[in-house]
């Protein structure tokens, strides 16, 4: 049975993102101390799951033409459980972080 182009590239992302996680755990063990924003294994492990959860997304719109992507996803869940809204609120409030209802 072939496999696609997709596939394959898929499978790579999926190895690539396991293998952040691996390092993650490795630098956790190694210091001891937990993981903070200034570790760099963390900054490539958020980059490889944002390319995996962006992987072959078609472009979506809302019936007003605004883009809508993962982000709108998950904020439509964690705003049904109780206190995430908190967090919603938080992360809407960060300048840096792109999202698509901007």
């Amino acid at each position: 049975m072939a496999v696609s182009v997709g596939e394959n590239q898929l499978q790579r992302i999926i190895r690539d993102l396991h293998d952040a996680v691996s390092e993650l755990s490795k630098e956790y063990t190694e210091n001891g101390e937990p993981i903070t924003d200034d570790s760099t294994s963390l900054h490539k492990f958020s980059y490889k799951l944002e390319y995996l959860l962006q992987f072959d997304q078609k472009e979506k719109t809302t019936f007003l033409g605004t883009r809508k992507d993962y982000w709108d996803y998950f904020s439509d869940c964690l705003a049904k459980i109780k206190g995430a809204n908190d967090g919603i609120r938080f992360v809407k409030s960060i300048p840096e972080v792109r999202r698509s209802d901007e």
